[in-house]
């Protein structure tokens, strides 16, 4: 069985699939002080010793989500002697677009009044969502994964059923090289 997760971009997820990418286990929330009991809720539904497959979304995020995600992935590899796979948050939001008939600009969240912007360079470059707004006044840009309450700052805004993303995550984990442990990608170092 193949175990994913994303506590970085809203909505949160995890899911469980069998060895030929069927979904068996899909669990979502919004309330990102219910990750570690979202995540148990479908852990629990499986035998654990039947995951050879795990990975997740490395962020950025909010720290405390980031915690559990590493947490819990790390304790998988550990508990079933397995490596983990990991991307960043904009790669799964770009493989998702490309699905689409939509090819521009997309948003992921950032700590308070900010939001992330993927630069050309692959760099995300952190600005307010007043100066997001501002500079995508007259383009149409993809915030589907933001938090709603920033989501609703946005006029020119795309709207894109989120369906499959789980699928699109596990195809894009499936694509990068096993490593020993997950390593969040903290917007900030922890102290």
């Amino acid at each position: 069985m193949k175990f994913i997760l994303n506590t970085a971009i809203d909505p949160h997820f995890c899911a469980i699939f069998d060895k030929n990418n069927n979904l068996i286990e899909r669990v979502v929330w919004e309330n990102r002080k219910k990750d570690a009991e979202m995540v148990w809720s479908a852990l629990n539904k499986c035998d654990l010793d039947k995951i050879n497959f795990i990975g997740g979304l490395s962020g950025p995020g909010g720290f405390s989500s980031l915690r559990a995600a590493a947490g819990i992935l790390n304790s998988l590899c550990f508990a079933n002697n397995l490596q983990v796979r990991q991307i960043r948050s904009d790669r799964l939001v770009s493989a998702f677009l490309r699905k689409t008939d939509f090819q521009g600009t997309f948003l992921l969240n950032s700590f308070g009044g900010s939001v992330f912007l993927l630069q050309k360079t692959g760099d995300l470059e952190i600005i307010s969502v007043e100066n997001a707004v501002e500079k995508f006044k007259n383009e149409k840009v993809f915030v589907g994964v933001l938090p709603k309450e920033k989501q609703a700052f946005f006029k020119q805004k795309v709207d894109l059923e989120i369906k499959d993303l789980e699928m699109v995550l596990l195809e894009e984990l499936e694509k990068t090289e096993p490593q020993k442990s997950f390593l969040p990608d903290y917007q900030f170092s922890p102290v």
